[in-house]
């Protein structure tokens, strides 16, 4: 039964979603749990994975977007042939909305495909139509395991297979003898794995050019090969359209940027003390696989900062101050196509090693492109680090609704004039930027303070 591949719903309220990257090619071999295509909705991107092995038809090219529920590919088994009929389906929007992929009705494994059905003969081969769909993908003559009045099984091509006694030592292998005996298969185009797809996409390599070593499928490790032959391309000028989550950034940002009367306070702190609690902790949780960073640190300095000062973590909403109940700390994370922000929920009430682990489960799912909408929403406060990308200092843009937003420069040894001696200490730039119609500079100031104080006392974040 063939299997639409769709737009699932990734929130309350999107209405559509963007094809970012195509994962796989039109016509190739998927199996279930293969990733298909990477989705991007608002500010966030899903990869959607194969729920079952087949051989895939795309629908649509890169960049298109799809409404809500509808079929962007369909996987095919069997050998069955692709039908328009296969595009729509009665249970599209009851799966959407539950985010799982249109007909997902549970199938038999494969073992239980039936076998028993009316045999087909092709000279003296008895087999199924599925037994001989599997022998072509493993690159196995049928004929080779044909026995008299008996029909070829699973188990038979599958025991076969083991003994690498195939006419071709991968699915996809050219398989013929010559050019003019009609009793052999003609010659097939070498096949391609989705990875190496992907990668000779991804770096602008026409993959026909590439000949697999094996003669049988073209890998990424073929295409790193080529790569490393071919000469750099000429640049060429080019335009992009402006989508998906750039233009979800794009629009975020004009609207702070025109709508908000900024002002940026600006001080530095002493990171020492920080950086000697952050490597004592370290030590003490290295058994647990817990490690904390600055970064984590900076959430539970800024969170408590925010209890001690209610007006910044606010919001103003038709003519309205809202006083938020949550301290909901967001941590702008830069990826190839732009920043998202995870939010660190309650982060006043988490102990560093849990505000930790929350931090990293949220990169790594924003950097595998598997974050959720969730894990994004409900911030009541901004930070952003670039320190870590040599950046001493920069005037940040709050991101709406909130009304402020915390920008950290790098950690550098300058000397400081400290009861008129002169030390050499660890300090980074603080940026503060906030909504003027909502937080005056006086609270602003004492706000910046509060963080500056938190940084350089850091056994007051061990307390509750």
């Amino acid at each position: 039964m063939a299997q639409r591949v769709i737009i699932p719903r990734m929130g309350q309220t999107m209405t559509e979603g963007l094809i970012a990257k195509w994962y796989v090619g039109d016509g190739d071999d998927v199996n279930e749990g293969d990733d298909v295509y990477e989705l991007e909705y608002d500010k966030s991107t899903y990869t959607v994975q194969a729920k079952k092995p087949g051989v895939i038809k795309l629908l649509f090219e890169e960049g298109a977007t799809v409404p809500l529920g509808d079929a962007v590919a369909v996987i095919l088994e069997g050998g069955e042939a692709f039908d328009e009929s296969f595009v729509k389906g009665a249970h599209s929007v009851a799966n959407a909305a539950r985010g799982a992929e249109a007909n997902d009705e549970p199938e038999a494994p494969e073992e239980e495909q039936p076998e028993d059905a009316a045999p087909q003969a092709a000279g003296s081969v008895l087999a199924t139509p599925f037994v001989r769909s599997r022998a072509r993908k493993m690159g196995i003559d049928i004929r080779a395991l044909a026995r008299p009045g008996e029909r070829v099984t699973i188990k038979d091509i599958e025991n076969y297979g083991k003994t690498g006694a195939v006419t071709g030592a991968e699915k996809g292998a050219v398989r013929h003898e010559c050019d003019e005996c009609s009793k052999c298969e003609p010659a097939q185009p070498a096949r391609i794995s989705p990875l190496a797809r992907k990668m000779a996409k991804e770096r602008n390599i026409d993959i026909s050019e590439i000949k697999p070593r094996d003669g049988i499928r073209v890998t990424a490790e073929d295409v790193e090969a080529f790569e490393g032959q071919k000469p750099a391309p000429a640049r060429k000028k080019r335009r992009e359209p402006m989508r998906g989550m750039r233009k979800s950034i794009a629009d975020n940002m004009s609207k702070s940027y025109f709508t908000y009367p900024t002002v940026t306070l600006t001080t530095d702190a002493d990171m020492s003390s920080l950086q000697e609690l952050r490597d004592r902790l370290n030590e003490e949780l290295a058994q647990s696989g817990i490690k904390l960073t600055v970064t984590d640190m900076l959430v539970k300095a800024v969170a408590k900062a925010l209890v001690d000062h209610e007006i910044v973590n606010t919001s103003l909403e038709e003519g309205e101050i809202v006083y938020h109940e949550q301290v909901n700390v967001g941590v702008a994370v830069a990826l190839e196509k732009g920043l998202i922000v995870p939010v660190v929920k309650n982060a006043d009430k988490l102990k560093l090693p849990e505000i930790a682990n929350e931090t990293k489960r949220l990169v790594d799912l924003a950097k595998t492109g598997k974050i959720g909408l969730s894990d994004m929403s409900g911030g009541t406060f901004t930070i952003t680090n670039l320190g870590t990308m040599g950046i001493d200092a920069f005037n940040p843009i709050i991101n709406p609704p909130e009304s402020a937003i915390l920008g950290v420069g790098r950690t550098v040894k300058k000397p400081v004039v400290v009861d008129d001696g002169i030390f050499i200490q660890p300090r980074a730039v603080l940026s503060f930027t906030h909504d003027h119609r909502v937080i005056d500079g006086a609270p602003g100031a004492y706000f910046l303070q509060s963080v500056v104080r938190y940084i350089e006392n850091p056994e007051l974040l061990l307390s509750d």
